[in-house]
């Protein structure tokens, strides 16, 4: 893998552990259990289809 590529993916999820902290106010048990959940529901439950994607991306545009 292209170091750099890496190093893009690896700042995208350090996005994502600081965006589960920020709403946590910090509480690390539940911004891991936030991460467990999230990791769960789109891919082993198999929500990440189409049309859930368009719907929490309307959500997230609309700010919830």
């Amino acid at each position: 893998m292209d170091v750099e590529l890496e190093h893009r993916e690896m700042q995208k999820l350090s996005d994502i552990a600081f965006a589960l902290l920020s709403a946590t106010d910090g509480d690390v048990v539940v911004a891991e259990r936030m991460l467990d959940d999230f990791i769960d529901l789109l891919f082993e439950a198999g929500a990440l289809s189409t049309w859930r994607y368009r719907l929490l991306l309307s959500g997230i545009r609309e700010g919830l």
